[in-house]
């Protein structure tokens, strides 16, 4: 790529859908021309580093999907709990999805600049969302027990730890996705 297409192509970045990236060849196929994002490790780095990001985000997904099994009286069918928990298991399908995402489409260390922007960029901010909407979840229910009085039944321990499992794997899901350094190529 020219240094004026990439000058032309940094410009118009933001917000983008990319298509100025995509040039049409001479057999009436699409080759892709646009900036791409290197891993600053091996390819086999950012293998393992990747799967371990989708175990992660896959533990966390489970979590809050057995969560969610349990019957209303355990979490309750209160709206300030289960707006959050519904945030809750769209962030932990969100990391899932990009990770995976990452996985096929950066086997060989490097990414396409719309898809670096898609997954990678916003990893931190959806994993600091997954932690807050868990810790609201878990905290509300937490109040409304002790505000009413509840007893602390076997069901709702479990699911307090589940959601505690959540919290702890966002968390630990931000620190890997933080290990990989990306650089514009």
């Amino acid at each position: 790529m020219t240094d004026q297409r990439k000058q032309d192509a940094k410009k118009t970045r933001k917000g983008r859908a990319y298509l100025q990236d995509f040039h049409k060849t001479e057999s009436g196929g699409y080759r892709y021309e646009g900036a791409v994002y290197r891993a600053a490790c091996s390819a086999g780095e950012l293998r393992e580093s990747v799967t371990r990001q989708i175990l992660i985000a896959g533990a966390a997904f489970a979590l809050s999907l057995i969560a969610g099994c349990f019957p209303p009286a355990v979490m309750g069918s209160r709206l300030y709990i289960l707006l959050p928990f519904a945030a809750e298991l769209f962030f932990t399908f969100s990391l899932l999805y990009r990770s995976i995402r990452i996985r096929i489409h950066g086997a060989d260390g490097s990414l396409r600049s719309y898809i670096y922007m898609q997954t990678c960029e916003k990893f931190p901010l959806h994993a600091g969302l997954l932690t807050a909407f868990a810790g609201v979840t878990a905290g509300a229910d937490l109040v409304w027990l002790i505000l009413s009085k509840g007893q602390l039944s076997l069901l709702l321990l479990v699911w307090l730890i589940l959601q505690a499992g959540v919290i702890l794997l966002s968390i630990r899901f931000k620190a890997a996705c933080a290990n990989i350094t990306w650089r514009e190529e």
